[in-house]
């Protein structure tokens, strides 16, 4: 499947700022005219976005608020804050706040990159003091043996305090569970709305605990960048979970801030051959994202 990735210095990109509706005009931009997404107006900057395919699942955007936006997600959705089997990270029980510009009408940098099923998207909503938001909803490679309908994850901040997203309830430890991750039902298929948790290979990128100041040399003695993918867990702490599936396309480097935010590099040997990542730069743990921009999402 394609990989996009969409940036705000695009030619013809629509501007992100403090401003009610403008986080709306970006997704449309990304998700409906570049990755054929379904929108329906819900209100005045609310909105509805469904995948094209996959599992079919919906966020509710409402966008109406200015400095943050707010988003749900549904597996039906029949109009605003009206819908069945709505799942939302533990922290957030109003909704994931999405972080734009605390300035106002400032301009800020975004990206956003997709496999059409699956986004992430950073947002660098304070770029005077580095702070960036990181959020995601889509469908993960689930490694459930059976067929899985429901593993469509979203994750973000659950406050105006968005440094750095979900990505900083990320774990070491298969019992934690994460407070800035939901997925739509269990492995089970029934249950909604489950306790998750989020994991790294956390063996060889000790640098994505938060707390944690001590990081892999980079390149390692065999001259390569150690890096891990995420994964998410069901049921963490009980003997019912496991490792639900991996959340493809970003991926958390050994060694914290070895490269510029924007650099990208080209694997050409080992195991992630053929791929190609691109750095975000993050306040704190976990230091930096890569973000897979090739198109070679899942196979871990």
């Amino acid at each position: 499947m394609a990989v996009t990735i969409f940036r705000s210095t695009a030619s013809g990109a629509p501007t992100l700022n403090g401003t009610a509706g403008s986080l709306i005009a970006v997704l449309d931009y990304c998700l409906v005219s570049g990755l054929g997404w379904a929108k329906t107006v819900l209100g005045t900057n609310q909105a509805k976005y469904t995948q094209p395919g996959g599992n079919a699942r919906i966020i509710q955007v409402d966008d109406s608020i200015g400095a943050t936006a707010n988003v749900k997600a549904y597996e039906t959705l029949t109009a605003f804050n009206t819908g069945t089997n709505s799942w939302l990270p533990t922290a957030s029980t109003s909704g994931v706040s999405v972080q734009k510009a605390p300035l106002g009408g400032t301009s800020i940098p975004w990206r956003l990159v997709s496999n059409a099923q699956l986004f992430h998207m950073a947002i660098s909503y304070y770029p005077s003091s580095g702070y960036v938001d990181f959020w995601s909803f889509g469908d993960i490679s689930s490694y459930y043996s059976g067929t899985d309908n429901f593993a469509t994850i979203l994750g973000g901040s659950s406050s105006a305090d968005g440094r750095p997203g979900w990505l900083i309830s990320a774990g070491s430890s298969w019992a934690t569970a994460s407070t800035r991750m939901a997925v739509d039902r269990a492995h089970d298929q029934t249950t909604v709305n489950p306790a998750v948790g989020v994991i790294g290979q956390y063996e060889i990128n000790p640098s994505t605990i938060p707390g944690n100041t001590v990081t892999v040399p980079a390149p390692n003695v065999d001259g390569r960048l150690l890096m891990s993918p995420y994964w998410l867990v069901d049921f963490p702490g009980t003997t019912t979970g496991g490792k639900r599936g991996l959340i493809p396309g970003v991926w958390s480097p050994a060694s914290q801030n070895q490269f510029g935010d924007g650099d990208q590099i080209v694997v050409s040997s080992g195991p992630l051959s053929g791929r190609t990542f691109e750095f975000v730069e993050l306040p704190g743990a976990p230091g930096q994202v890569a973000l897979e921009i090739s198109n070679t999402w899942g196979g871990f």
